[in-house]
């Protein structure tokens, strides 16, 4: 099972918040994505902590990630087998408003 996505915004707060959302999507959708949940929401604020702040910026994360599994017994119907996540974060420029024409 595996995801990808990218959000956009204004401080880390906030994008470590869509993230966080971005992810119980993900989870919601491909249940044993609940298993590395936590540990992707680690790793993306981990990288948005390192991210200077630049004004005239928005930060833009991007991740993906992916679950491998198998069937097991009774009292655990499923073994994780593997688990992956990469995470690029940036600083976008913010392009300037245009102000309407004087006519």
């Amino acid at each position: 099972m595996s995801y990808s996505f990218s959000v956009r915004g204004a401080n880390r707060a906030e994008v470590l918040e869509k993230v966080g959302l971005e992810l119980d999507k993900v989870a919601q959708a491909q249940p044993m994505h609940v298993h590395d949940r936590d540990q992707a929401l680690a790793a993306a604020k981990a990288f948005l902590e390192i991210l200077d702040r630049l004004e005239g910026h928005e930060i833009q994360v991007s991740m993906h990630g992916s679950v491998s599994w198998r069937e097991g017994r009774a009292e655990q119907p499923y073994l994780v087998t593997g688990a992956g996540v990469g995470v690029s974060a940036h600083l976008v420029q913010v392009a300037p408003q245009a102000t309407p024409a004087a006519s």
